[in-house]
């Protein structure tokens, strides 16, 4: 009776992050993520490849070092939302309001966003507040996120006529590590018309603006 042969399975390394594709050609390697590039760097040494943290950061992943550890974490946090996304200058619309991040501009501690925000439905006197908008916030290089100071209660508290288009400055203030602004997230509620006769078009209306992209 003969022995039954087993064969031996191939060894698999299963990546931690499924970061980027590097193209292996002549020259500086290219990083991408989700098929976009990003800057940075990245070597091949010893058979590992090894992306720089310049490239981790542009491809949204936050990088910190304290002494002999680097941590590495999703630039703003586990809880990352889905959301109605887009870039610089792209009108975002989620059945209610129309959105858009006009421009960024840094002015001493501050980063100023000129934002628009249109009322989409033929029933006004709703404000953003009143309709589930939770609040502002800036993810920054460094992966901090800031919220909006009190710069937004003009927008906040307004009362919007059917059709109303409302264009402002939102403030954030920064500290000096925090690198540049990425993203601009809008956390939405979508219960926050539950007692009205609105209708939010997706199931998580909260918008996400890409702030390294424009159209």
């Amino acid at each position: 009776m003969k022995s039954p042969v087993w064969s031996r399975p191939a060894h698999l390394l299963t990546a931690p992050l499924a970061l980027a594709a590097v193209a292996l050609a002549a020259g500086p390697y290219t990083v991408q993520w989700n098929g976009k590039t990003v800057s940075g760097d990245a070597i091949m040494q010893g058979g590992k490849t090894y992306v720089s943290a310049e490239a981790l950061k542009n491809a949204g992943i936050g990088v910190s070092v304290r002494g002999n550890v680097v941590s590495l974490a999703p630039i703003g946090g586990a809880n990352e939302v889905g959301a109605v996304e887009g870039c610089l200058n792209q009108q975002l619309f989620n059945g209610v309001w129309r959105f858009k991040v006009l421009s960024v501009v840094q002015s001493g501690p501050l980063w100023r966003l000129k934002v628009e925000m249109k009322f989409g439905s033929a029933t006004g006197g709703y404000s953003t507040s009143g309709t589930g908008i939770l609040g502002y916030n800036l993810q920054m290089e460094s992966g901090k996120v800031i919220p909006v100071n009190n710069s937004v209660l003009e927008l906040r508290d307004r009362a919007f006529i059917p059709g109303e288009g409302f264009t402002t400055t939102l403030d954030f203030e920064a500290g000096a590590g925090d690198g540049k602004p990425r993203k601009l997230v809008v956390p939405v509620d979508p219960q926050g018309i539950a007692s009205t006769s609105l209708n939010y078009s997706v199931k998580d209306p909260s918008f996400r603006v890409d702030l390294t992209c424009k159209k």
